[in-house]
């Protein structure tokens, strides 16, 4: 319903449940755009991100996963890719 004077609407009074409803659909929208603008950045500086870390940041996006979770993943194999492997030529561990 639009309410205002003069029959110039100035609000609009919905359902509360409808609000919410659209207030979850922008937050999305705003959370795909914000992880599409961060992927494009790490882009722009010269590196192309792991598909498993684009794949985490949009599962944050659509609220699967915390961005905390996201980026404690993307550390956890950050760590894996740092660690020698045992038995690495040259070591005598062979």
């Amino acid at each position: 319903m639009a309410t205002g004077s003069y029959r110039r609407p100035q609000g609009v009074l919905i359902l509360v449940r409808e609000y919410e409803t659209l207030m979850e659909v922008y937050e999305q929208h705003l959370r795909r755009s914000e992880t599409g603008a961060a992927v494009a950045s790490v882009r722009a500086g010269g590196i192309e991100p792991a598909p498993a870390a684009i794949a985490d940041v949009e599962r944050a996006a659509e609220g699967e996963i915390s961005y905390d979770e996201a980026k404690e993943r993307m550390a956890a194999r950050a760590r894996q890719w740092r660690t020698p492997p045992t038995g690495s030529p040259g070591t005598g561990d062979a």
